[in-house]
């Protein structure tokens, strides 16, 4: 009888690298940007409304066809972190965060009215008043999610984990990545709320009663009175 005597060679598993937990909290630096408006007042009402549609507006229509002011408040949200790394088997090593730094704001802030209608008239403060409304909009929207960003982020580090890798100097960029993704729901509640707060003062009824604020629009352009013919 002929045995045939199989010999299997088992090897042990590969030594996996254990990184010790954060023993010190990850540092926060949050910052809040917020530039003061600068106001322009040179471009008419026709450079204007073009400039509306070179600024990424959507397709000019509705009550924004009409307009004779505008603010551009452009988001800005940056984020960058810098890491420690420890050695621990060879060819391996541990990645820790160390700090986060987070700049939240408005890299501009721009307000425009139509240079028909100068300084000291009843209709260059009317629309001024009403740009201001859009100014204060998102220095508030600013003011109420910055601390809830905040928290968030200090959430989220507070559930990392040191990183065990071969290439540690790639992973700080792919664990911030993954924070920025994280965050990403609180940013765009933050932009949510600028967009749903504006559309509500760019109304029809609002634009309506800015118009019988005054009396001299007609000024070179057709908005409103050539509309009430």
């Amino acid at each position: 009888m002929l045995w045939l005597l199989l010999t299997l060679q088992i090897h042990p598993a590969a030594a996996q690298t254990t990184c010790a937990p954060y023993r010190t909290p990850i540092t926060v630096d949050f910052q809040t940007h917020q530039p003061r408006p600068t106001l322009n007042n040179a471009l008419n009402v026709t450079a204007l409304r073009n400039l509306m549609g070179t600024k990424g507006q959507k397709p000019i229509g509705g009550v924004h066809a009409e307009a004779l002011g505008v603010t551009y408040a452009t988001p800005e949200f940056n984020i960058e972190a810098s890491s420690r790394i420890e050695s621990r088997d060879p060819g391996r090593a541990c990645v820790y965060l160390s700090k986060v730094t987070v700049e939240l704001g408005f890299r501009d802030l721009d307000v425009y009215v139509a240079s028909e209608y100068p300084p000291g008239t009843c209709e260059y403060k009317a629309i001024l008043d009403h740009e201001n409304q859009h100014v204060a909009i998102n220095t508030q929207a600013l003011s109420t999610h910055a601390p809830r960003m905040r928290l968030a982020l200090e959430r989220i580090l507070g559930e990392e984990r040191p990183v065990a890798t071969g290439e540690p100097n790639r992973v700080t960029k792919q664990i911030l990545d993954r924070i920025t993704q994280r965050m990403g729901e609180s940013l765009q509640a933050f932009y949510k709320e600028m967009d749903t707060r504006n559309g509500v003062l760019d109304s029809a009824s609002n634009y309506e009663a800015i118009a019988n604020i005054c009396r001299d629009w007609n000024r070179r352009n057709v908005w409103p009175e050539e509309k009430r013919r």
